[in-house]
């Protein structure tokens, strides 16, 4: 009798424990369903309304504000969700590659223009012919001491240059010597030596030297010139200044990638010649730094040192040095307010001066990157919304939607574009505990609970059956 009531009482709690494992089966799988969505959802810091689409499979690009919050260098920390709160199938692809330009230098002829002043008129002396087989230049030196070498024609050979693509600037050599020397000039195009066009305006030479320190600028940069002819004027032309050759740079007319831009403010930091700059995963192609646009000195000379990297706990490392400097010289002013510099992953970047920066002017960051395309398949009611910016949580590894790209055979430039809004904190708070959760425990503690009970009913018959034997 006892031992048929202990199987009973055992069987009771059996019975029992195989229902709450059989609840509590059914309460896990709804918290994978809606409870972990909306759990999942609260993982991430930021929220963004995605524009309504038509079509099943879409792509966003991801703007600044997005990036810049991103946490992981990989960009995996977004996902899309629907309008029930639940994640829909997404990819995050690489952006766009690097441009494939190609840069050649070419040795450009040139020949000096006479100016010659005579009854208060500039008369030039120069004869230009040109036929089906040569082009040429015919310079009479005026008979006058008033005569002086005021501009240059530079003929392109574009017979043997227009392989090499525009020309993109152009690089002077001259005989150096111990004056400083600043000289600004003028350059202009033209095909048929009548008409001209100007390139570049307020382009400026230099050559100086102060206390062991030179800075020569002997460069200029035009914007994809294809003419035949230049015209370089100097408005006032140094006697010290002897031409010796002319480098024309020619860039191949490739299709660039679409970079965006934007500017940013270095942050300035404790020491007063530091500022710092967190760009998130941000894939950066250029990063340009410009001093400040209105100064309260005109002149200056900074020097300095660009580092990056890719935690807050690593070390820096040296990205490359730079001078911006604004220099008035007999009248004549040149400056260099900008420093370019190649682009990485790296989220912070730090700029250090040899010398503390002028307040309260703040340094600027121009940034130049590759756009980043997200694709979600639109599953489910919208509207949609992307939530971003963790450090632990991943979104979709993207296979889903690879695969249905492969499918319906199309590719990222093939699918509907679509916007996002006004990027927002997120609302939605983590939960430590959900209601799911405490329902699962709350019966996981009366099935304990059964079980120690049924152990000391256990024991009490154990006890009772030895003491009838005895």
């Amino acid at each position: 009798m006892i031992l048929r009531l202990g199987c009973v009482v055992a069987g009771f709690w059996l019975g029992l424990a195989a229902a709450v494992a059989q609840t509590g089966g059914q309460t896990n799988h709804q918290i994978k369903g809606d409870q972990a969505n909306e759990q999942r959802l609260a993982r991430f810091d930021y929220v963004a309304p995605v524009l309504e689409g038509q079509d099943a499979v879409r792509k966003i690009e991801l703007t600044y504000e997005v990036l810049q919050r991103l946490q992981r260098r990989d960009r995996r920390d977004i996902q899309v969700f629907n309008a029930a709160g639940q994640a829909v199938p997404s990819r995050v692809f690489k952006p766009f590659g690097q441009p494939s330009t190609q840069t050649q230098r070419w040795a450009l002829s040139y020949f000096p223009v006479t100016r010659q002043i005579e009854d208060g008129k500039t008369r030039y002396s120069f004869e230009f012919s040109n036929n089906d087989d040569i082009t040429s230049i015919n310079l009479s030196p005026p008979d006058t001491a008033s005569a002086q070498v005021s501009d240059y024609i530079v003929h392109l050979d574009r017979e043997h240059t227009r392989s090499l693509g525009s020309l993109a600037g152009l690089q002077f050599d001259w005989e150096t010597t111990d004056q400083n020397l600043l000289l600004p000039l003028r350059v202009e195009g033209s095909d048929d030596l009548q008409s001209w066009e100007v390139l570049n305006d307020d382009a400026v030479l230099s050559d100086l030297k102060h206390d062991g320190v030179a800075l020569i600028r002997n460069s200029i940069d035009l914007s994809s010139y294809n003419g035949d002819y230049l015209r370089i004027t100097w408005p006032a032309l140094e006697a010290q200044f002897v031409l010796t050759g002319i480098t024309g740079k020619f860039v191949s007319p490739k299709p660039r990638a679409p970079w965006r831009q934007t500017t940013v403010t270095c942050e300035k930091q404790d020491s007063p010649n530091e500022c710092w700059l967190n760009v998130g995963a941000l894939p950066v192609e250029t990063l340009q730094l410009h001093y400040f646009d209105e100064l309260p000195q005109s002149d200056y000379f900074l020097q300095g040192t660009l580092f990056s990297r890719n935690a807050a706990d690593r070390s820096w490392t040296r990205r490359g040095s730079f001078q911006q400097y604004r220099l008035t010289f007999d009248g004549r002013t040149i400056s260099e307010p900008a420093s370019a510099f190649p682009g990485n992953l790296d989220p912070l970047w730090k700029v250090v001066y040899d010398q503390a920066t002028l307040e309260p002017y703040p340094e600027r960051a121009e940034i130049s990157w590759r756009p980043v395309y997200l694709a979600f398949v639109a599953q489910g009611e919208g509207p949609f919304k992307i939530a971003f910016g963790s450090e632990t949580t991943a979104g979709d590894s993207g296979r889903s939607v690879t695969a249905v790209l492969k499918r319906s055979k199309k590719n990222l430039a093939d699918l509907e574009a679509v916007a996002i809004g006004p990027v927002a904190q997120n609302t939605v708070e983590l939960d430590f505990w959900t209601r799911d959760q405490l329902e699962t425990y709350a019966l996981w503690a009366v099935l304990l609970f059964g079980v120690g009970v049924m152990l000391w009913i256990a024991m009490g018959l154990f006890r009772r059956m030895g003491a009838e034997d005895t």
